[in-house]
């Protein structure tokens, strides 16, 4: 009998893993599938990335500042933040690039998960010491965190920067689409895109843009292979 039962749970789980993993695809097939699924932009989430390299000490001219003002990364990250929003339709193009009639937005919480950035925290002077790369268990860590209220709902999307490496001229990040209510990852792909542009700001967002690029071009097409569409 004990045995019985014992077989009769472990059949119960796997149908539940199994039921899991399907609705987990139909999510994601759904993503790819349809142009008129509701996403939100929820912005790019810097709170657990490093920097490789030697980071700017101010926010004047030059290709990271002149020497007139303390550098705040917190600062240059929320401006990045607001200048992609600020140039999402005409230069980013985020909203043609997932194949989406509208692609609202939401940046009240990439704001919160932000706002103690600073730069004793993700600093790495040398190239050296790049450290292991993240997994999508580091990746659910930080998405489990998240704390969202009613003024979002459906499937969130979220650029998570893993690092921005300036010795080496390019910045990783993990493009997540995720569910608000559950906070599931529905889909996720790392990605590297190589930064350009004068300033902080527009040379990490120059990384952005080229992640889009790869997007609307390459990975789209890969994601609907993926996941049968």
């Amino acid at each position: 009998m004990k045995k019985y039962k014992m077989s009769k749970a472990v059949l119960t789980l796997c149908i539940i893993i199994m039921y899991c993993m399907q609705a987990n695809a139909q999510s994601a097939k759904e993503i790819v599938s349809s142009e008129t699924l509701k996403i939100t932009w929820l912005g790019m989430d810097f709170s657990k990335m490093k920097y490789i390299g030697v980071l700017p000490t101010s926010t004047g001219g030059g290709m990271y500042g002149g020497a007139t003002s303390p550098f705040v990364l917190k600062d240059q990250v929320k401006n990045i933040n607001e200048v992609f929003v600020a140039e999402m339709d005409k230069k980013y193009r985020l909203k043609e690039a997932i194949s989406k009639k509208e692609l609202g937005y939401n940046l009240k919480y990439a704001k919160q998960w932000n706002a103690n950035l600073e730069r004793e925290q993700v600093i790495e002077e040398t190239s050296s010491n790049l450290g292991a790369q993240w997994t999508e268990e580091d990746l659910k860590k930080i998405v489990s965190r998240y704390q969202f209220e009613n003024d979002v709902s459906g499937v969130g999307l979220i650029f998570v920067w893993e690092r921005l490496n300036k010795t080496a001229e390019e910045g990783t990040v993990w493009v997540t689409f995720i569910n608000t209510e559950t906070k599931e990852i529905i889909l996720t792909e790392r990605m590297i895109g190589k930064p350009r542009g004068f300033g902080f700001k527009n040379y990490w967002l120059g990384a952005t843009l080229e992640v889009i690029k790869e997007i609307d071009g390459r990975q789209y097409k890969k994601w609907k292979k993926k996941y049968g569409v």
